[in-house]
Parts: structure tokens; C-alpha cells; sequence
């Protein structure tokens, strides 16, 4: 017996004395202990993904938090100076950070700005200014934030509102050639603007095929099919799409040719249209035929060894805008239904330009990468002296880590994606919001403007990295270039029925979580504005079809169910269990869990999360309890080695008692509070482990 009790304490003064003077001897290998209760370690994974997703989104409401204080109602917030701004469109259109940014918020369930916002919409949002607005960012941030709206929730309001605006956009595309004019007067209904570049032209038919769908009113899909069918027809002998094309005649009126600002989103659009679509040929072979040709000209590698896509203007140039680091991403979702000759390079380029882009993000003091990065040989992927330098929240990068993440499961992207989370709480964040940087090696040069992608695009992004694949999964919804959610639809539906098939929508009078299923009907009834015809010659009359829609949902039975697929934060333990994963063909699941619809998308709750990490301290007190009870009994024994025994136990509980007590501190909870420096405070409950300051650790601060 006394053998037993002294090997015992002698155990625990052993485990205690280890866990007190554990250190981080290498940074690079960041430190996570497994808690002896969790069932397995896929509960570890799943709660470091957790810790992570709920930290952005505390940087969501902290620059919210700003907007709202300081900015609601106008475009954006100059979060240093606490004030807000027009920008670039003029003041009476208003509300863009609210619309650009709803579906974030949606997302993030963050209820009560959610109904403060769809009122300020439903009162103060009208398309009746008679100043000049941008034909393509109206498009992709009011109409795509509207239209995504209304797919999760099913609110009859925004669909009012995207339909209004959709009519007043219509005139844009009375030209001889069917190209848009690029600007134009919302108010009177008079678009102009004779010269236009691929990007803005190329980046309106996710929007109108979307809005023909769920009113029925087919005049939208109409001209951009038209357009886009254009536009295919005047490419090169040499397969290229220059960036600029008069509007008027259409002929190309520039030699420039990339994937970066002026021709980007054309050939992501190709690509998302026919997802949309489920099956349309002419969009994926003209992306197809499009991507060859960028392999051929435009993909370089770098003295250094890094790939790029370089910018053509008459010659190769050896740059790269910020811009192009979406098609990382883009090429990886483009490897479902690509063809042979196609499949594998889409999947070895997806990897090789992200990773540069990544490589661009290190090398800066600010650890965010510049508006465009040079390869000269001797510091590639970096800004040098030559081009802009600066950062402006964009989100091209972690929208790539994105979609890697989501499709090869491979947890570099994720350690990716927080290392720019982290970089953007250290380096952008001010009192009252974030701010882009002028330089991105001059940490204290912000630029005092929260761009509204920054809510709409990086944020969002960066949270769906985190989470659950069935938070918007990919085989149902398909982003615009904003990074606003359309739904997937049937395939090889030409001319849709004004039923959308979202199998997420709200209802519109109580706010249900899109992880569970959707009301079989909504009834909508609202009926939609009708004009005349206007004098560029287009009817903008609404067909009958779209004057009173009944829209059905397609819904289902089963139970939400989470997957952690988020892998270990030790590099080698991720490697082990990937590989276990793979050789066993099958994933580790958690029981299937049915949330309440009266709590609009929020996550479980991580604190009942953390009393994992608490309770090995209760189980070792537990432990404690035991010992000191023989240790009583010890001292009341008569004989020498009785005492001595009893002595030795004493000395060995103090010394396993310490030790629990230093273990138990480095595993104690944390809130999720960020600080300037990237730092979490203690404010509320969180569990924290891996006290280093490792990339792919969790920052906190540990006093």
C-alpha cells in the first residue's frame, strides 16, 4: 500500500513539475496539449478553429461597432478620425458599408444589427440620385448585396429594392454593340461612358441572371447573355481578351492583357455563371479556352522561383497586381468538370500562385502584402521602389486561402489565413475600426478608410475558414466578385421559373439559422415597380410573370451536422492524423446537433467548450483530495516509517500541487478581446493553449 501511494505521489509531483517548466524551446513548433478527457483530438481541432472564427468575428463587431458610432448610413467610416465619408459615390446614395456588409452580418449572427440595418434599408435606401454612380461597383456591392439578402433571408424588401435598382441599370445597355455604357444616372435613368474595361462589362451577369430568377422578369439575363456572347466573339486569333473595348463600335482599344485590375473578375465571371448554372457550356468552354491562353502568355516564374501572372502590354511585364491573387482560389474551383488537359494544371497553378501571394504577405514589415508586387530577381514578390506599396484591406489573398482550404483540406491555409488575421489586428486596427496602410513597411501609415470589401469580402472570408463547410457549401452557393452569396441553380435551366431554389432562406418575420432547414413556403406578394418605356429604347415594363411570384423553397429533414475537419496545430501531429484519416477512408464526425432557430446562426457555445480544458485541473484536484486523506492517516502511525513514508507523501503532494496549479494557469481561460498588438486580453471566456507567439498559434496575453 505504501509502495503504491508513494510511487502515485511521486507521479504526480513528476507531472506537475513538468508541465511548470515546460517551455517553447523552438517558436516554430507551436505547443498544444491534449487534454487527457476529450474524447479524441478531432475535439481539439475543432475547438482551435473555434477560438480562431470567434476572434475574427470580434473584428467584425469592432469595426462595426465603429461604422455604427461614428458613420451609420454613410459609405464608409474613417475609423482613426471617427468620422464618416462619401469616397466615391456622391452623398445622397447611401448606406453602401450597410448593404455591402449585411450578409456578413447575417453570417455571423449578429442579430441586432441585422434588424437595424433591414430597417434603415427598407426607410432610407432610394435610387433616385441624379449624380453620376459606377455601373459596376452599383452592381456587385448595392445589387449583389441586396439579392444575396433576400436568398438568406426571403425578405420581399430586398427583392423590392434589387428589382428597382435592376430596372434603372437596364438603360445601360441600349448601345449599338450591347456593351454597357460604365457610368451612369440612377435617377433619370440615362447611362454614359463610351469606353469601358473587361472587368467592369464582364461582371454584371451573376447579378441580372440571379435577379431574372427570382422575379421571373427575363429582360435581365437576357442582355447579359447577349453581352457576354459578344464579347466571346471578339477575341483574338491568339485567344486574348485585351482589357479595353470602345463601347460604340467594339472594337479593342487597348494591348493590355491580365488577370490583374481591368480584366479580373470577366474571366471569374465566366467561370461562376456556369456554376451557377449548373451545366452551361458556352460560359465553361470560353473560360476553358480562356485559361489556356493565360497559361501560354501570361504564367511566369520568378528568378527566385516563384509563379506569378504577369501583366501583358505589348511585352510581359514582371509584376503582379494584388488584384490577381483571387486566381488562386478561382482555379481551384475551377477543377470540378474542367476538362483532362485542364485538370491538373488548374490544380498545380491553384497552389503556386496562392503561395506567392503568401510569400509577397511575409516579406513586409506589416506582414500584408502591396498593391503590386514586382519579380526582378533579388527580392521577389515585393513592392521595391517602383509601384504602389500600399494596402488597402483587400481581400483577394484570403479569399484564396479560402477556397484551399475549403477544397484539399490541408491546414498551411488555415495557418495561412490566421497569420493575416493577425496581421490585420496588429497592423490596421484603430479606436474606432480598421484602416488600410499607404506602406505596407510603415505600420503607422494608415490611410484612416474602412473600405466596405474589407466587411463584405476579408472578414467574411476569413470567417468561413474557420467554420464548417456547411456554412455556405460550395455545391450550393456560389459568391460574386463582392463575395455575396447567390444559390446554386438546377442544372440545364435556361429560363428559370421565378421560384428560387435557396435552400437557406429566412423567414421574414422570424430569423431561422441557414444550418437548418427552410420553411417549405414563402408566400411574397409584393408587388413590383413598373415603369415606362424610357427613352434609350429599352422596356423596362416588368412582365407578368413578375408582377405577383409565390416562391417555393426546397427543403428537407435532416439534422445539422458538424465535420472537424480543422487538423492539429502541431505540424506533425496534423501529417499523422491526415494520414490516418486517408488510409481509414472515412472523417471523424460530432454527433448530428439541431440548433434553435431562435438563434440566428451563433455557433455553440465555446465556453461549455473550454470546461474541457478545466476539467483535467478539477480531475487532478479530485486526485489532490485523495492524497492528503492518506497523508492524514500516514501521520497518525506510531512507527518511524510510518512518518517518514507519510513525510515523503507531503513533500510530493506540494511539489504535484504546484505543479497542477502551473499547469492549470496554462491552460486557463481567456477571452476573446483583441489588443493594438494582436494580443487577446482577459475579458471574457475563451480557452487558450500554445502561449508562444507562433503564426499558427492563439496571441494572448498571459499575466
Amino acid at each position: 500500500m505504501w509502495n503504491f501511494l508513494i510511487l502515485y505521489a511521486c507521479g504526480l509531483a513528476s507531472i506537475g513539475y513538468a508541465a511548470s517548466v515546460q517551455k517553447r524551446e523552438d517558436p516554430a513548433e507551436p505547443i498544444l496539449v491534449l487534454d487527457p478527457l476529450a474524447d479524441d483530438a478531432m475535439e481539439m481541432r475543432d475547438m482551435n478553429a473555434s477560438i480562431k472564427r470567434d476572434a475574427i468575428k470580434e473584428m467584425m463587431e469592432h469595426a462595426w461597432r465603429g461604422y455604427d458610432t461614428y458613420a451609420y448610413g454613410m459609405e464608409i467610416l474613417r475609423p482613426c478620425t471617427k468620422e464618416g465619408d462619401t469616397h466615391q459615390f456622391p452623398s445622397d446614395l447611401k448606406g453602401m458599408s450597410i448593404v455591402d456588409s449585411l450578409d456578413t452580418l447575417i453570417l455571423m449572427g449578429m442579430d441586432d444589427d441585422v434588424k437595424k440595418a433591414r430597417n434603415w434599408i427598407d426607410a432610407n435606401l432610394k435610387f433616385t440620385t441624379t449624380k453620376t454612380v459606377s455601373m459596376f461597383e452599383t452592381n456587385i456591392r448595392y445589387l449583389g448585396g441586396l439579392l444575396s439578402a433576400y436568398a438568406m433571408t426571403g425578405d420581399a424588401m430586398y427583392k423590392s429594392k434589387a428589382y428597382d435598382l435592376g430596372q434603372r441599370m437596364l438603360p445601360a445597355f441600349n448601345t449599338p454593340t450591347g456593351i454597357p455604357h460604365n457610368t451612369l444616372n440612377l435617377g433619370k435613368k440615362v447611362a454614359s461612358g463610351d469606353r469601358a474595361n473587361l472587368a467592369e462589362l464582364g461582371t454584371l451577369q451573376l447579378e441580372f441572371e440571379y435577379l431574372s430568377t427570382i422575379t421571373g422578369d427575363m429582360r435581365f439575363a437576357d442582355v447579359t447573355r447577349k453581352l457576354t456572347n459578344y464579347i466571346v466573339s471578339k477575341r483574338t486569333s491568339k485567344g486574348i481578351y485585351y482589357n479595353h473595348i470602345d463601347i460604340k463600335t467594339g472594337e479593342w482599344e487597348s494591348t493590355e492583357f491580365s488577370l490583374s485590375g481591368g480584366g479580373d473578375s470577366f474571366y471569374e465571371y465566366l467561370l461562376k455563371v456556369w456554376i451557377y448554372h449548373g451545366s452551361r457550356e458556352q460560359e465553361r468552354e470560353a473560360f476553358d479556352d480562356a485559361m489556356r491562353t493565360v497559361f501560354e502568355i501570361l504564367i511566369k516564374d520568378s528568378p527566385e522561383g516563384h509563379t506569378y501572372v504577369s501583366t501583358m502590354n505589348g511585352y510581359p511585364q514582371k509584376r503582379m497586381g494584388h488584384l490577381a491573387c483571387f486566381a488562386g482560389g478561382m482555379m481551384r474551383l475551377a477543377m470540378d468538370g474542367a476538362p483532362d488537359d485542364m485538370k491538373l494544371k488548374y490544380e498545380n497553378y491553384s497552389v503556386l500562385l496562392t503561395e506567392t501571394c503568401h510569400a509577397a504577405y511575409r516579406k513586409t514589415s506589416s506582414k500584408l502584402g502591396p498593391e503590386e508586387m514586382w519579380f526582378t530577381g533579388g527580392d521577389d514578390a515585393s513592392a521595391l521602389f517602383r509601384g504602389p506599396s500600399y494596402y488597402i484591406l483587400r481581400p483577394e489573398t484570403v479569399e484564396s486561402y479560402f477556397y484551399m482550404w475549403r477544397f484539399t483540406k490541408d491546414v498551411k491555409w488555415r495557418k495561412y489565413a490566421w497569420q493575416a488575421a493577425k496581421a490585420l489586428n496588429t497592423s490596421c486596427r484603430c479606436d474606432a475600426g480598421f484602416a488600410g496602410l499607404q506602406n505596407v513597411n510603415r505600420v503607422s501609415s494608415k490611410n484612416d478608410a474602412q473600405e466596405t470589401f474589407f466587411l463584405a469580402e476579408t472578414l467574411k472570408y476569413l470567417y468561413l475558414t474557420f467554420s464548417e463547410d456547411e456554412l455556405i457549401p460550395l455545391d450550393k452557393w456560389v459568391f460574386n466578385t463582392e463575395a455575396h452569396p447567390f444559390p446554386i441553380q438546377p442544372p440545364n435551366v435556361l429560363h428559370p421559373s421565378p421560384l428560387p431554389t435557396t435552400t437557406y432562406p429566412y423567414s421574414q418575420t422570424v430569423y431561422t439559422s441557414p444550418h437548418t432547414n427552410p420553411p417549405t413556403t414563402i408566400q411574397d406578394t409584393t408587388p413590383m415597380e413598373t415603369s415606362t418605356t424610357t427613352s434609350t429604347g429599352i422596356d423596362t415594363t416588368p412582365s407578368e410573370a413578375s408582377q405577383s411570384v409565390t416562391l417555393t423553397a426546397q427543403g428537407n429533414t435532416e439534422d445539422f451536422t458538424t465535420t472537424n475537419n480543422e487538423a492539429l496545430t502541431t505540424e506533425s501531429t496534423e501529417t499523422i492524423l491526415s494520414t490516418q484519416q486517408t488510409q481509414q477512408g472515412h472523417t471523424a464526425t460530432t454527433p448530428q446537433t439541431q440548433l434553435s432557430t431562435s438563434n440566428l446562426l451563433s455557433e455553440p457555445d465555446v465556453s461549455t467548450k473550454g470546461t474541457i480544458l478545466s476539467s483535467s485541473a478539477k480531475q487532478f484536484s479530485s486526485h489532490s483530495t485523495t492524497v492528503h486523506a492518506v497523508a492524514d492517516k500516514s501521520k497518525n502511525s506510531q512507527s518511524l516509517s510510518g512518518l517518514v513514508i507519510a513525510v515523503i507523501v507531503i513533500l510530493a503532494l506540494i511539489g504535484g500541487v504546484l505543479g497542477v496549479v502551473a499547469y492549470s494557469r496554462r491552460r486557463r481561460r481567456y477571452t476573446l478581446a483583441w489588443t493594438g498588438d494582436g494580443a487577446f486580453t482577459e475579458n471574457a471566456v475563451y480557452s487558450a493553449y500554445g502561449a508562444g507567439t507562433d503564426d499558427d498559434t492563439i496571441g494572448f496575453i498571459n499575466s
